[in-house]
């Protein structure tokens, strides 16, 4: 199985190193030249069994394999719009392993259709001063990854369940400021602090 990973982030170095070394996949990380390609990619889980993994000669490439079976995405929602063209270079379903906001994952399909998997990790990752990655993998919590569908009756459901009234739920979904301020947060978080994970704490 050949999975193409887009982003060699934290996130994405944890998923595809996990691949290519518990799993034998062949991986290939999908990047931008621009940027500083860590290699060796280092990983050292901080839970569990502690164990070490070392890709000494990661694959990348700035392009989508045309042999690539699926694509996993570790990057920002901004950046993933901005990859649509390359994305488009491959039928291969595409993994979002990214957090979304509902007006993110409402917009997203309209771009790459049904072969879009929301997901989401269970992965807490950061890369340290030596460029090492370090992870965390709760065993209690697993990578889910969602069939497509609407997401607003899901939420629906979630908040009538927990006596939230139609008008205050609605309302909340058409807050175009609290919108505004959350992308907002987020836009300084992975630009000014060049946060790659989360759970992430700035002090």
């Amino acid at each position: 199985m050949h999975v193409a990973v887009v982003g060699a982030g934290a996130l994405g170095s944890v998923y595809g190193g996990r691949l290519a070394a518990r799993a034998a996949v062949d991986v290939t990380f999908v990047v931008r030249t621009e940027r500083p390609l860590p290699s060796p990619i280092v990983l050292e889980r901080v839970d569990g069994d502690r164990a070490l993994i070392r890709l000494d000669e990661p694959r990348f490439s700035t392009r989508i394999p045309k042999d690539a079976d699926l694509i996993l995405t570790c990057v920002s929602v901004n950046d993933l719009t901005a990859l649509e063209p390359v994305l488009d270079d491959s039928a291969a379903p595409i993994v979002v392993l990214t957090p979304l906001l509902p007006v993110d994952r409402d917009a997203l399909p309209k771009a790459f259709g049904k072969r879009l998997f929301p997901a989401m990790p269970s992965v807490t990752a950061y890369r340290d001063d030596r460029g090492h990655v370090r992870y965390w993998l709760p065993r209690a919590a697993q990578t889910l990854v969602e069939e497509p569908r609407p997401l607003l009756p899901v939420i629906d459901t979630f908040v009538r369940a927990r006596g939230i009234p139609e008008a205050k739920f609605k309302a909340c979904l058409t807050d175009a400021n609290q919108r505004s301020q959350l992308e907002t947060i987020r836009k300084t978080a992975v630009e000014q602090y060049k946060v790659t994970g989360t759970p992430a704490f700035v002090l």
